[in-house]
């Protein structure tokens, strides 16, 4: 039997020990996108702020911040940028 998932941070350590099986594939964009799909569904429910960190919503600006300083990507784009390809990415965003 596996431990339940509580936290936003135990479901991305669950993300990095194992992608493909959460993803379908180890890439940061089936990462974004999954999390992003997260975000809306618990932002419907209203549960979003009891699960994503209170400052989830500036990840974006600190991924800028840390990689390049433009922020007119998003945080997904820029790590990829830096990365140079999709697992190469999922990897830096575990970095960060």
């Amino acid at each position: 039997m596996t431990a339940q998932i509580k936290t936003f941070w135990e479901l991305l350590e669950a993300f990095e020990a194992r992608p493909a099986m959460y993803f379908g594939r180890a890439e940061v964009s089936a990462l974004f996108h999954y999390l992003h799909g997260m975000h809306h569904a618990f932002g419907i429910s209203g549960a979003a702020d009891t699960f994503f960190p209170e400052d989830w919503d500036l990840f974006h600006d600190w991924v800028a911040y840390k990689l390049s300083g433009e922020s007119s990507l998003g945080w997904c784009s820029l790590i990829l940028r830096r990365a140079g390809s999709e697992s190469a990415g999922l990897a830096l965003f575990f970095e960060l």
